[in-house]
């Protein structure tokens, strides 16, 4: 069911994928699709919450659905991330549902996406001191929009790895897995087979990735669970679950395997994103987001011994100083 706001799929009876867009005032590069999941039942529930931003859209998606803010009584948020958990200020009536290892933190979750902020603006003066093109500016501005001011008493029902959690008719096991992020985690059910996989992505590279070892660790841990459906927070329902989770694990697998091969003459992350990826400084956010995600998987593989490193932040340079064998090619 298309709309300007957002798309309605069904994924099974009583299950509904909501899809938000983007929140238009904020920079491409920090917000992107989310996916909302609402289990619909006498007692109605929510997987994640979007981006606060987003509160007219899931407040008219709802609606659509014949479900009202106020029937809403628990939301399960599989990150901290402020476009998976920071909606849910918009249902105070809610039981809110997150992954706290230790129970009882962060409660003071603007402290949480301070953090957030704060890497996001030393990554923009870093690139800035060396680069006159980049406008600091421009993306602090962007922060600001995407990590508004959150709440200092977050009200929340901490869970644990391995514990189980009703959602409507759903009877879910909580799955902690670090990669994407701190406190995140799938939630599987076993009797319909459905994997609520978070911010994995289930096609092509990782969009978010804190840790490339227990991103893949914990992708190898989804691929035994016999899933039918992969349900993400971004992108497309995925069937044939168990299959497409061990593939997203092989892809990023086969592309630490074949990253050396592209790291000649030794790159900088910046130099590997203009050369190979074509984002330069007139696309600020996305190359600040190439710049996380491929810090975070050459670290890998300089980790595992794959590549040589030397230098630190973003002059630090990764590969071996050889013959470009696409040398030809790129000029063309």
């Amino acid at each position: 069911m298309p709309d300007a706001d957002f798309d309605l799929h069904s994924i099974s009876e009583g299950i509904t994928r909501i899809e938000l867009p983007a929140p238009v005032a904020i920079g491409e590069g920090l917000a992107t699709p989310v996916n909302i999941y609402l289990i619909d039942d006498p007692s109605p529930a929510l997987i994640n919450a979007g981006h606060p931003a987003h509160s007219d859209n899931l407040l008219g998606a709802l609606r659509a659905c014949g479900v009202t803010p106020a029937q809403i009584e628990r939301i399960i948020a599989t990150s901290w991330q402020i476009d998976v958990i920071g909606g849910a200020t918009h249902f105070p009536r809610a039981d809110l549902f997150v992954l706290s290892p230790d129970m009882k933190t962060p409660r003071d979750y603007e402290m949480w996406v301070d953090t957030r902020r704060q890497i996001w603006r030393r990554l923009a003066q870093e690139i800035a001191s060396f680069d006159e093109g980049f406008e600091p500016a421009a993306v602090d501005d962007a922060v600001e929009r995407f990590f508004p001011r959150m709440t200092r008493n977050l009200r929340f029902a901490p869970l644990r790895n391995g514990q189980f959690i009703q959602a409507g008719p759903l009877h879910l096991e909580v799955l902690a897995t670090a990669g994407p992020g701190p406190g995140h985690m799938a939630l599987y059910e076993a009797d319909e087979q459905l994997l609520f996989c978070g911010d994995f992505a289930m096609s092509g590279l990782p969009d978010r990735l804190t840790d490339a070892q227990s991103y893949l660790i914990s992708l190898e841990r989804l691929a035994e669970l016999p899933s039918k459906l992969a349900l993400p927070n971004r992108g497309r329902t995925f069937e044939q679950g168990r299959w497409t989770v061990s593939r997203a694990a092989n892809f990023l697998n086969n592309f630490l395997s074949n990253a050396p091969a592209v790291l000649v003459r030794a790159p900088t992350v910046m130099e590997f994103i203009e050369r190979d990826r074509g984002v330069t400084a007139d696309e600020p956010l996305k190359l600040m987001r190439g710049c996380l995600l491929f810090r975070a998987l050459f670290d890998e593989l300089v980790r595992t011994r794959t590549i040589a490193a030397e230098g630190q932040g973003l002059t630090r340079r990764y590969g071996v100083d050889v013959d470009d064998p696409r040398e030809k090619l790129r000029r063309h």
